[in-house]
């Protein structure tokens, strides 16, 4: 029993110690998610506009590729009309 009861003093210590550790990861943790419910607030508002985002740039992709294949086709329609005249001398209409 003295063995014992020689033992506590540093094994109080070290419970101490540990204490204090916890104690001050607690602190850090709770230092550092103060600020979650209103950060998971503002998270959760732009995970509701997602869809609404992904169908805009949707219709935007839609609306440039028609943009890119009008523009195509006037450029073809120039082309052609620039050079309508030596292709039909080149094939021997003139």
């Amino acid at each position: 029993m003295t063995d014992e009861m020689s033992t506590i003093p540093p094994r109080v210590n070290t419970l101490e110690r540990e204490v204090h550790t916890l104690k001050h990861r607690m602190t850090t943790v709770e230092d550092a998610c103060k600020d979650t419910p209103h950060r998971l607030t503002v998270l959760e508002m732009a995970v509701e506009r997602l869809p609404k985002i992904e169908g805009q740039l949707s219709s935007m992709a839609t609306r440039l590729n028609q943009i890119l294949f009008t523009l195509g086709g006037f450029g073809l329609a120039f082309t052609v009309w620039q050079m309508g005249p030596e292709i039909l001398n080149f094939l021997g209409a003139r």
